[in-house]
């Protein structure tokens, strides 16, 4: 009874099967994300550094 419960199969109230309010209802198909690479060894990020941030750093904001 538990297993159903936690599944959403049976009403934690009452223990009786919970009935589909809307049968003919279909989810839709959700899009998959476009998996995007940030390999650091691409031929793209050759050449280039990281860039720091002038000063803009918590150390600096709490010297003043």
């Amino acid at each position: 009874m538990a297993k159903r419960i936690a599944t959403c199969f049976a009403n934690p109230n009452t223990h009786f099967p919970i009935e589909d309010i809307n049968p003919s209802f279909a989810p839709r198909a959700i899009k998959p994300l476009p998996l995007k690479s940030h390999d650091l060894n691409s031929s793209e990020s050759k050449g280039k550094k990281a860039e720091k941030p002038n000063g803009a750093s918590i150390l600096g904001f709490f010297s003043m």
